[in-house]
């Protein structure tokens, strides 16, 4: 704001004066690069070993929430099995409970085995991700048959046929 507390306008704003001979330091620079920058072949990609530093594997974690997903989504589906009366509301929690905690598993894993792959992250934790991703795959699966299962019985129902 101005002294005046009206809005600035470009007249309000003082420009350096550049002297003679002085270049305009924000000017595009057109000259050759600099000796000391790094040079890159042309197409040449990443390798293992090219970053300077590792991120510690979230191996366990993932694990943990991968298991949590698939034990919580199949532990909702078995219940509603057998418990018949409160049948309605352990198949509605399932999903909530299944994509909670299954997209993360599944979608974290293959992002830190792709990390994994080019060396940003350590490679200690390669076979708890796997397995977490796959926990989470199962999980968000479960959601998905549980869906193909809903439009299953509304036709059935539509038609009749008693599940």
């Amino acid at each position: 704001m101005a002294k005046d507390n009206r809005p600035l306008r470009l007249g309000d704003i003082a420009r350096p004066e550049l002297g003679a001979g002085e270049a305009n330091p924000f000017a595009e620079n057109t000259g050759p690069p600099p000796e000391d920058e790094p040079k890159f072949a042309e197409g040449e990609t990443y390798r293992v070993g090219d970053y300077e530093t590792t991120v510690g594997h979230r191996g366990g974690f993932l694990l943990l929430i991968g298991l949590a997903a698939i034990c919580s989504s199949l532990g909702l589906l078995t219940m509603a099995y057998f418990y018949v009366d409160d049948r309605e509301l352990l198949l509605l929690m399932q999903p909530f409970v299944a994509l909670l905690f299954g997209l993360p598993s599944w979608l974290l894993g293959r992002n830190d085995l792709r990390a994994m792959q080019l060396g940003a992250m350590e490679q200690g934790g390669q076979v708890k991700t796997r397995i977490a991703m796959v926990c989470g795959m199962i999980a968000t699966a479960s959601v998905a048959i549980l869906f193909l299962w809903f439009i299953f019985a509304m036709f059935a129902s539509r038609l009749g046929i008693k599940i």
